[in-house]
């Protein structure tokens, strides 16, 4: 399979970070579903290789999978770093010195890589409407959460982006962490027009977010102390 363009457009402007991202549709199907490939520039082919532990994962979940490590490698070749992206589990291992995150939704697929960072945590999700927002929110949501949003933003944009908020944390997290806890342990604390912060074991970090169209994009950065 080949993808037709791939957009180096960041979601978040932040120094220092490597970004790649294009829409799903935009991958053209050929005689071999287990690689995918785009052209790099210079006359270069990037091309990613199933690993083999997914030989016999639903096909949706192998384009996935491809989309995301080809997503990834571009953005680490645009960092100057390795473009191999392991796997431990689901969870992708990045090049020595590198972290970075991918996340994919039915209208996006991104990678961000960058060195100099504990963690990254990216994530897109499509924003909820009403009722979705409704069944979600006892899930993810702490008790002052929705008392903290913007008030300029709707309930069911509010449970968008906090959703989407933790996800990204918890991504950023992960490398520190074994052991993470429920959404509901985490508590937004102040909201802004472009970050809003998440609270958890007296600890707080600032998580980037946008509504952009139908999705919901955040971003969760943690820098080496």
């Amino acid at each position: 399979m080949q993808v037709a363009d791939i957009l180096e457009t960041p979601l978040f402007v932040v120094p220092g970070l490597s970004w790649a991202q294009f829409d799903p549709a935009w991958i053209m199907d050929d005689a071999d579903p287990d690689t995918l490939c785009c052209d790099a520039g210079n006359h270069e082919i990037l091309r990613v290789a199933l690993h083999r532990d997914l030989r016999m994962a639903r096909p949706r979940r192998r384009r996935e999978w491809l989309s995301g490590r080809l997503c990834a490698a571009l953005a680490l070749r645009r960092l100057g770093a390795s473009e191999f992206v392991g796997m431990q589990g689901r969870a992708p291992c990045w090049p020595d010195r590198c972290t970075g995150s991918i996340s994919h939704s039915p209208a996006r697929v991104v990678a961000v890589a960058g060195r100099g960072f504990s963690g990254l945590g990216v994530d897109c999700e499509l924003r909820l409407d009403a009722a979705a927002a409704s069944l979600l929110a006892p899930a993810v949501l702490s008790p002052g959460d929705l008392r903290a949003r913007a008030p300029w933003l709707g309930e069911a944009d509010a449970v968008s982006v906090i959703f989407s908020a933790k996800e990204a944390l918890f991504k950023a997290l992960s490398p520190q962490r074994c052991n993470l806890p429920d959404c509901r342990a985490v508590n937004v604390t102040c909201w802004r027009a472009a970050t809003l912060d998440l609270c958890m074991d007296g600890h707080s970090w600032p998580v980037f977010w946008r509504c952009m169209g139908r999705e919901v994009h955040t971003l969760a950065v943690t820098r080496e102390s």
